[in-house]
């Protein structure tokens, strides 16, 4: 996948398509909307630079993907499109 580092290779900047793809993927796995601050643990996840670079902020990503974003202070969103 795209801005994913395999060993030896160098990252490649990521895509819309592919932070789509990462933040959609991390929902179904952790049945939940990844937040902000989860891009620090190193799961598959952009970090918040790269997201920001390609959608403006890290909700508009969330909200590219077809998820509502995590309220701010609010605990863990569960899974549902919008």
């Amino acid at each position: 996948m795209t801005g994913v580092k395999e060993e030896g290779l160098p990252r490649l900047p990521w895509t819309r398509a592919a932070v789509i793809l990462s933040i959609e993927e991390w929902a179904y796995q952790h049945d939940g909307v990844p937040p902000k601050a989860r891009e620090a643990i190193g799961d598959l996840l952009p970090s918040v630079g790269s997201v920001v670079k390609v959608f403006g902020t890290w909700n508009a990503a969330v909200k590219a993907a077809g998820f509502a974003p995590h309220r701010r202070g609010g605990g863990r969103i569960p899974l549902k499109k919008r």
